[in-house]
């Protein structure tokens, strides 16, 4: 199939963002037989998904975990792309509760040892488990926090841990409830740690993307996105342009609505995110001190600890590769003491750190997600067809209905493509 003009330098589909959901949209557009365009800002394609290498050990932006039962992790499988991963041992994993260990309640034998909470507590924690895992609740458009107001306290916050530690979203007024206790299901699923880190997962994604035929612009940032006919032009801080029949925006919902000022439905957008946030502290150790010390989740703080090479291939022999993160609550600014506390945290799990470290990675106020779900609004995320602009399309952890986290990027990306496809269709038809 041909673009519906051929010259050089027009395609029927052209991608601005090499993270996962340019990846992922680039490869559904050139596996469909149409002539695809992308371009990424950076050298190195992946966006939040890069690895950084230091000394054999690699360091993901922060805890990065695959759902195994996610859009992400299905549509690597679709794409033929092979790579080795690990579930978390959370044999010894902990909550924190008033600076005390407790066990992780995965389960009724651990919820019975959970000592912070009361007969009463425990068996309802017991069954509110077992209702998410089931799928027996109903909560759309309300926020996460009238759901569990309905609890006892403590379990309460058991609950708002989990939700915060499957979705990394500290805002439980404000995030969906549905959305947020299905994501807690997704996670009793399970999750995984790539070896080598998640610039594995981009590197299978670039390779089934040149192997489509897209061609891949990087570094080569896009500084406007402009009607030309019943097309776009899309033009580079250098200077060149090229012409598409259609495109997909995978960047913020900020740098969308300054690529495409003509559209108030993106501008809409990103006034109206409410983008997650966390400081992250990533730490390669020589050797690991305390070995049992692999998990511990805050309770009564947004706190998160894990030692990611316990189980995967991020450290050189005998090293270690942990992160510390403490999930922002919504609308809260990092300050540089947040740190101080995280370090105060790995000194809990694993005392003796200070000695064995190699390197570190701070990632004060990092955007995890660049919108929740909101329980408020009648899309809970925008959607990937940007009505007031006919022939573009957005795609990201911030569109959609569906999903969270990187399987958003992924479930938007795909069908970015799809409905891209079905508009250059239209449009060649009708030509």
């Amino acid at each position: 199939m041909a673009s519906l003009v051929e010259h050089p330098g027009h395609f029927a589909l052209a991608i601005v963002g090499g993270g996962i959901a340019g990846l992922v949209a680039a490869c559904d557009s050139a596996r469909a037989g149409r002539s695809t365009i992308m371009f990424d800002a950076a050298p190195t394609l992946g966006g939040r998904a890069h690895t950084h290498l230091h000394a054999g050990f690699s360091f993901n932006q922060g805890p990065h975990a695959l759902y195994a039962g996610g859009v992400f992790a299905a549509t690597l499988a679709a794409f033929g792309i092979t790579y080795t991963a690990h579930a978390p041992v959370l044999d010894g994993a902990v909550t924190l509760w008033n600076g005390r260990k407790y066990p992780l309640p995965m389960g009724l034998g651990t919820i019975a040892r959970l000592t912070a909470l009361g007969v009463i507590d425990r068996l309802q924690l017991g069954q509110v488990m077992k209702r998410v895992a089931d799928g027996d609740y109903d909560c759309p458009g309300q926020p996460l926090r009238a759901y569990t107001a309905s609890l006892r306290p403590k379990v309460a916050q058991v609950i708002e841990a989990f939700a915060r530690l499957a979705t990394y979203a500290n805002a439980p007024e404000r995030i969906d409830g549905q959305a947020a206790l299905d994501q807690i299901r997704l996670s009793f699923g399970g999750v995984v740690y790539v070896d080598g880190g998640w610039q594995i997962l981009i590197a299978g994604l670039e390779r089934v993307a040149r192997a489509a035929g897209v061609q891949i612009e990087a570094p080569a940032r896009i500084t406007a996105v402009v009607r030309d006919g019943t097309g776009w032009r899309l033009t580079a801080a250098d200077g060149h342009s090229v012409t598409a029949d259609a495109v997909i925006l995978a960047l913020p919902p900020g740098d969308c609505a300054r690529l495409a000022p003509m559209s108030p439905a993106l501008a809409t957008a990103a006034a109206t995110a409410r983008p997650v946030k966390a400081v992250c502290l990533d730490l390669a150790l020589a050797n690991v001190p305390v070995p049992s010390g692999g998990f511990a989740l805050g309770i009564d703080e947004p706190l998160y600890f894990s030692l990611h090479s316990k189980v995967a291939a991020l450290a050189p022999p005998g090293g270690g590769l942990l992160h510390a993160a403490l999930y922002l609550p919504d609308g809260v600014a990092a300050t540089r003491l947040d740190i101080t506390r995280l370090e105060a945290l790995v000194d809990m799990i694993q005392p003796g750190w200070r000695e064995v470290e190699v390197h570190r990675q701070r990632l004060v106020g990092i955007t995890v997600v660049h919108d929740i779900p909101q329980c408020d609004r009648p899309k809970r995320r925008t959607p990937v067809i940007v009505d007031d602009c006919p022939g573009l399309f957005v795609a990201g952890d911030w569109v959609g209905d569906t999903a969270m986290l990187s399987d958003a990027s992924a479930a938007s990306a795909r069908v970015a493509a799809q409905a891209a496809l079905a508009y250059v269709n239209r449009t060649a038809n009708a030509a």
